[in-house]
C-alpha cells in the first residue's frame, strides 16, 4: 500500500469518525419514571458548528412540562444542559406515556422518542440489587450502527501502526 493509499485511508478514518460525532444533537434519557410530584431530568444539546446557532426545545406529551433555562442559543462547538420538568396531573397516575423531544439547533431539528411511566416507585427501590445495568434495549440503532463503526476504525487504525511498525522492522535489517 503507497503512502498515497495510506493517505486515503486515514483520511476516510477521519471522516467517518467527525461523521458519527455530529451524528447526535440531543442527549436525554429513553425512559424516565415520575411520581405525582413530578420529576426533572436532563436533556443536554450539542452545537458543533463553527458558529453560534438559535435554539429551541419542547416536549410533545400528553404532560404538562417546563424547559429551564430558556433556550436562546448555544455558543459555537459547545454544549449546553436544560433541565425538563414533568409535572403530571392527578388523573395520569399509574400510566406510561409516550413522549417526543424536538430539538432545533440553526436549521437542523432532532426528535428523541422518551417514555414516562407515572406511579409510585418508592416501593420497588433496591429490589433488584445495588445497581441495574442499562438495558440493550435503550440503544438505537443508530447508535449500535456507530458503535461497530468505531470499532472497526480502531481494528484498522491498529493493523495500519502494526503494518507501519513491521515494515520499518524489515528495512532495518536490509
Amino acid at each position: 500500500m503507497g503512502i498515497g493509499k495510506k493517505a486515503i485511508v486515514l483520511l476516510l478514518a477521519v471522516l467517518l469518525v467527525s461523521g458519527i460525532a455530529a451524528a447526535q444533537a440531543i442527549k436525554a434519557p429513553s425512559k424516565v419514571e415520575i411520581t405525582q410530584q413530578g420529576k426533572s431530568f436532563q436533556v443536554t444539546l450539542y452545537n458543533d458548528s463553527e458558529t453560534s446557532q438559535l435554539v429551541s426545545l419542547s416536549l410533545l406529551s400528553p404532560i404538562a412540562f417546563k424547559v429551564e433555562p430558556t433556550p436562546l442559543s448555544i455558543p459555537a462547538s459547545s454544549s449546553q444542559k436544560f433541565t425538563i420538568t414533568l409535572l403530571p396531573e392527578k388523573s395520569q397516575s399509574n400510566q406510561t406515556l409516550k413522549a417526543t423531544i424536538l430539538a432545533g439547533i440553526g436549521n437542523f431539528d432532532e426528535k428523541k422518542e422518551i417514555e414516562i411511566s407515572i406511579g409510585d416507585f418508592s416501593s420497588a427501590a433496591g429490589t433488584t440489587g445495588f445497581f441495574v445495568l442499562p438495558s440493550l434495549a435503550e440503544i438505537s440503532a443508530e447508535q449500535a450502527i456507530d458503535a461497530v463503526l468505531v470499532i472497526i476504525i480502531i481494528v484498522l487504525a491498529i493493523a495500519l501502526i502494526a503494518r507501519i511498525i513491521n515494515r520499518s522492522k524489515k528495512k532495518e535489517f536490509q
